[in-house]
């Protein structure tokens, strides 16, 4: 937890509003901090550099080709960037001492910040992936990413039963992942 709240800073993630003029969160509340938990992917660069590269894919690619991209993207990184691979260490063994994951059938991730985080946890938990469109269309993937297991469009909004993982990663800095548990729509 410690490297967490270092990295905090060492990545400028971490930003105090100035006087009077504080940050409105999507919640359409308004707060003194905000966190750029993408800066967690190792920078401010290395964040638009990714996100560049999202873009680009779904520009240019299908949905079907996108999550496998990505993946090999990020898998990278996470091999090449120490601060990465910190965040995402930390995550997974979180889950692994707070969660059964015998209990977790899936990992997901929406589009696109999701992304930076959910592939990796899905691979270091030997899960399979739930890429999640804006327009609600989904790609499940094999926890490798070497191959798709279904896509379905679109994903019905009240069709899953979604549990959330929170992980408190520093008093009030809380991110957010969402295991799905997609049995009853895959039938």
């Amino acid at each position: 937890m410690k490297d967490l709240t270092n990295l905090l800073f060492e990545t400028h993630a971490f930003n105090i509003a100035k006087e009077n003029e504080p940050f409105w969160y999507t919640s359409g509340k308004i707060g003194p901090y905000f966190v750029n938990a993408e800066f967690f992917y190792g920078s401010d660069a290395d964040s638009k550099d990714l996100l560049n590269f999202i873009d680009n894919e779904l520009e240019n690619e299908s949905k079907e080709n996108i999550p496998n991209h990505i993946f090999t993207k990020v898998l990278n990184h996470y091999n090449t960037n120490n601060i990465y691979k910190t965040t995402i260490d930390t995550m997974v063994e979180y889950i692994k001492n707070h969660i059964d994951t015998n209990s977790i059938d899936y990992i997901s991730g929406g589009e696109r910040r999701d992304w930076f985080f959910s592939n990796m946890v899905a691979y270091l938990l030997n899960k399979p992936h739930v890429t999640i469109y804006k327009d609600l269309t989904t790609v499940e993937s094999s926890f490798d990413f070497t191959k798709n297991i279904d896509t379905i469009e679109p994903l019905s909004q009240h069709c899953c039963t979604q549990t959330y993982l929170f992980l408190k990663l520093q008093k009030h800095l809380i991110f957010l992942f969402e295991i799905m548990h997609l049995k009853t729509c895959l039938k």
